[in-house]
């Protein structure tokens, strides 16, 4: 299947993580927001995160 012209990314992150977002003028990965304590709730799902980090190699 061929690549969109123009794909749509999604973020799924809890309301109470906007603030941060603004204040650091985008998304950050899980594993970042964890790394630098940002508040708020975290909704992922963490075995999912692990599968995209091992599968992308980061």
């Amino acid at each position: 299947m061929p690549m969109p012209a123009q794909p749509k990314i999604y973020h799924i992150c809890h309301v109470d993580r906007l603030p941060s977002i603004l204040t650091c003028n985008g998304l950050f990965s899980d594993a970042k927001v964890l790394e630098l304590a940002l508040p708020g709730t975290v909704v992922g799902m963490s075995n999912i995160v692990i599968c995209q980090d091992s599968c992308h190699g980061t």
